[in-house]
């Protein structure tokens, strides 16, 4: 069990946020994640500090099929007929179990585990953490993030497939009396499909940089006419 609460009146914190958690725990959770689906209710009833509940439901959803939503309705029914201070707040730490953001302390302190980093890679699949647009989350898909050993093989076929471009453009300076080999060269990552991922962070620093400026300048002006 991650989530427990002690006191009889959460902190306001949280009831702001159980708000929020209501909202969309049946659609995440009941719906999307189907917590109860045949499987799965195995880990969530231990959840539950009543033993009498446990076996009534358990006996209950091995004999009779049912969707994740009418069995989280028998739940809810059997803990409201016993309106015990153990079970005062069950069911909304089993909504904040599984809805509720989490921070993973060794995630956020060991240096192996800073992977959401941008463009760092992960030390067993290869895959490199990428930027994403915020307003496509739900079509990302972390399976076909690019691993190092693809991105070295889209560097190769470019440069292979490009060669003779390149070749091209230097007899070409050469016969117009232009230097050769100072063609700007392209960025390797130019040449791969971490092309729309850097161009996404580019205009996020972009933007972080306008904003700062903006606030830089109020500054200033705030200063000149405070005396």
């Amino acid at each position: 069990k991650k989530v427990q609460f002690h006191s009889q009146v959460l902190h306001g914190s949280l009831r702001h946020a159980e708000k929020i958690v209501d909202k969309h725990f049946s659609d995440i959770a009941l719906r999307d994640q189907d917590i109860l689906a045949d499987g799965r209710w195995e880990k969530v009833l231990p959840l539950v500090p009543s033993e009498e509940i446990r076996t009534t439901l358990s006996e209950r959803w091995k004999s009779k099929p049912a969707t994740s939503i009418q069995r989280w309705r028998d739940l809810e029914s059997a803990i409201a007929g016993r309106p015990t201070k153990d079970l005062l707040h069950t069911l909304k730490e089993i909504k904040f179990q599984y809805t509720y953001p989490r921070l993973d302390v060794n995630v956020s302190k060991g240096i192996n585990h800073l992977l959401k980093s941008p463009f760092s890679v992960h030390p067993k699949t290869g895959r490199v953490c990428v930027p994403i647009n915020i307003d496509q989350v739900e079509e990302f898909d972390p399976l076909v993030v690019p691993t190092v050993a693809q991105l070295c093989d889209e560097i190769n076929k470019y440069d292979l497939e490009n060669k003779g471009e390149s070749q091209e453009g230097q007899e070409d300076a050469a016969a117009s009396g232009e230097p050769v080999g100072k063609k700007k060269r392209q960025p390797e990552w130019h040449k791969t499909s971490m092309k729309a991922g850097v161009g996404l962070f580019r205009k996020f620093i972009q933007s972080v940089e306008q904003e700062q400026k903006g606030k830089k300048q109020q500054l200033q002006e705030a200063g000149s006419t405070s005396w």
